[in-house]
């Protein structure tokens, strides 16, 4: 333990963690190879962390640090798979699943909601989807939405359901995932349904609905549902939500609305994005002309 405790201790390792770019993170790794420090799996793993999931990082440079490492783990397997989903990869982060499985290596709730993000295809989805039921994490509400969503974005809309209800810890995330599948592939009334019957919302389920309807062109029940939001006291809007009722507004017309939504960027100090400027110009040119 004492040992362990000396190494997350160190300088090197504090120098890993407040890394900004590849070029400072290669320094420190030739000073970590010169001194021979290299060994230490917990050091190495935090480079290769860096590399595979910062926005800085070189995804390449981690496949070469993860190939040296003689006796990968979980942690390691992990970073990659989630890296390698986030750099347009899919089918290397299934393989390497595969690799982990061959080695005997148990996946964990981390490994699965990194390999959600890499199945593109019903077919993978299902052989991942079979693999966390083997495992048992189903209990875990993040990946349930998880497979809700990308069942969704597969347009197995059945199956996505089948998941909603036969899990059995649900929280908002596992419903606003089931409501957004159903906007994005045109559902509308089903969406309602589940968002209605919501026990609980937050920002994002509201987001989620309001973005659906202005997407799907049902610009009145997005407006409709943004002034019914406006009662609730302890919500607090997001830029993107409000540039999606700003989308609706100068759909049809919406005046006062649009105007309440420019007083509340500007009354609570929100960023005037490029997005948030773009729909407020749009707004007032279809609305005063």
């Amino acid at each position: 333990m004492s040992g362990i405790l000396l190494i997350s201790n160190s300088p090197i390792l504090s120098l890993v963690q407040k890394c900004k770019t590849m070029i400072e993170l290669k320094k420190i790794q030739t000073h970590i190879i010169t001194n021979g420090l290299a060994r230490f799996t917990f050091i190495t793993s935090k480079i290769l962390a860096f590399c595979a999931l910062s926005h800085n990082g070189d995804i390449d440079c981690a496949q070469t640090i993860f190939n040296q490492i003689l006796i990968p783990n979980a942690f390691n397997f992990n970073s990659m798979i989630l890296g390698l989903s986030q750099n347009s990869h899919p089918q290397k982060g299934l393989s390497l699943f595969a690799r982990m499985r061959s080695i005997g290596i148990r996946p964990n709730s981390h490994t699965f909601r990194s390999l959600i993000k890499c199945c593109v295809c019903l077919s993978s989805l299902d052989q991942v989807h079979g693999q966390i039921l083997k495992f048992g994490h189903m209990s875990d509400y993040y990946i349930t939405g998880a497979v809700v969503n990308m069942y969704s974005k597969c347009e197995a809309m059945e199956l996505a359901g089948q998941v909603f209800d036969e899990s059995i810890d649900l929280n908002v995330v596992c419903w606003t995932s089931l409501a957004s599948g159903c906007c994005s592939n045109g559902l509308m009334n089903e969406a309602g349904k589940m968002f209605d019957a919501m026990p609980e919302r937050n920002e994002i389920s509201c987001r989620a609905m309001v973005s659906g309807y202005v997407w799907n062109g049902h610009f009145n029940e997005a407006i409709e549902l943004f002034q019914e939001l406006k009662s609730c006291s302890s919500l607090k809007f997001s830029g993107s939500l409000l540039v999606s009722v700003l989308s609706a507004c100068a759909a049809i017309g919406a005046f006062e609305d649009g105007k309440w939504i420019h007083s509340y960027v500007d009354g609570n100090s929100l960023d005037y994005e490029l997005e948030m400027g773009a729909a407020l110009i749009d707004f007032y040119a279809e609305c005063v002309t």
